[in-house]
């Protein structure tokens, strides 16, 4: 790993968060690991919020990001100003919070276009900027997952993006997925993760790994308290040492909080995509609604499906309870298997 990094020293990278809007906060933190080899880097990510901050459901387009310089047609840069405009109303994302803490520009990711789609206008903005390396973050490592996990909640986002990461490496660009957090999003299992990890490692895909320092623990201090996001503030409570079950989003899940927690695993990309069916599956669709229906025939029931069935619960009773929304998942799956 060390001698990978190595090589790009002096040299540029993106660090991207890629499941869900709040995994920028570790992107920044990971960036402060990769400037120790003198690489500088831009940080970025999917504007894909929660529906706690954003009940529209699925991502935010560019279209409904403002202020924002649009790059090719699935990246643009926003700034501490930029807010997302749903349906006529104003929600700020994670990544425009962070970027005015930061007061930088930041590379918002449109989930909504097609992962080639990405990987072009990725391909065009990293010649433009003299980037060699693209970096992916997630934060509890769902993007580990295969689709049979009967705890996985999210995987749509991850597996766009773990396509993207693996098509910009056979395109010749240098690209890593940094793993952070096992289970801090309450989703799979941690020793499943390990397992996960195992598996990739048999077939050259494990580089290293690294655990939070005090420093990294100060700027996560700093960050959680201008972003939300519950999985990224976990590992900081893991590093001040709480241990044990966390109920996160409205109890709906448990995140199982150790010191494993506060470590990064950075695995190749190209080897993940080649143990991962999601991913293989998705990389050649059209948009996101097509991935989606992708993963739909392959019994899989994701968090698009997720957020359009609480959207239509929420507009009738203007409230969602963790067993109101346990109940719309598992009618929500139990749909989908039997039209399957």
């Amino acid at each position: 790993m060390e001698n990978l990094l190595s090589r790009f020293g002096g040299g540029k990278a993106f660090v991207l968060g890629v499941g869900g809007g709040g995994d920028v906060v570790t992107a920044v933190v990971l960036r402060r690991f990769l400037s120790f080899f003198g690489l500088k880097s831009f940080v970025g990510g999917v504007v894909w919020e929660r529906f706690p901050v954003d009940p529209f459901p699925g991502p935010i387009s560019l279209k409904e990001l403002n202020p924002v310089k649009v790059f090719g047609e699935s990246l643009g840069w926003v700034n501490g100003e930029t807010v997302a405009y749903r349906d006529g109303i104003p929600v700020k994302p994670q990544l425009t919070r962070v970027s005015k803490y930061l007061g930088e520009d930041l590379l918002a990711v449109d989930l909504w276009m097609s992962p080639l789609q990405i990987v072009k206008d990725l391909v065009l903005i990293a010649n433009r900027f003299g980037v060699g390396l693209v970096v992916g973050v997630d934060v509890g490592g769902d993007v580990l997952a295969v689709g049979d996990e009967e705890n996985l909640w999210s995987p749509l986002a991850d597996q766009v993006m773990l396509a993207v990461l693996a098509e910009l490496k056979k395109k010749g660009y240098e690209t890593l997925l940094a793993v952070h957090g096992l289970g801090v999003d309450g989703e799979l299992d941690v020793e499943y993760l390990l397992k996960r990890i195992s598996q990739i490692a048999k077939i050259g895909g494990y580089l290293g790994a690294r655990g939070l320092n005090c420093e990294d623990a100060e700027l996560l201090e700093r960050l959680v308290k201008v972003a939300e996001t519950e999985s990224s503030l976990l590992p900081l409570k893991a590093f001040k040492g709480e241990y044990g079950k966390y109920e996160i989003r409205l109890g709906t899940r448990k995140a199982m909080l150790t010191p494993l927690s506060t470590v990064t695993f950075l695995l190749d990309p190209l080897k993940v995509f080649e143990a991962s069916p999601m991913a293989k599956a998705i990389v050649g669709a059209r948009n996101l609604e097509e991935a989606n229906k992708t993963l739909n025939q392959m019994g899989i029931y994701t968090e698009l499906d997720l957020e359009k069935d609480e959207y239509n619960v929420y507009l009738k009773n203007k409230k969602l309870t963790k067993n109101i929304i346990l109940k719309i998942r598992k009618e929500g799956i139990k749909k989908l298997n039997n039209n399957g």
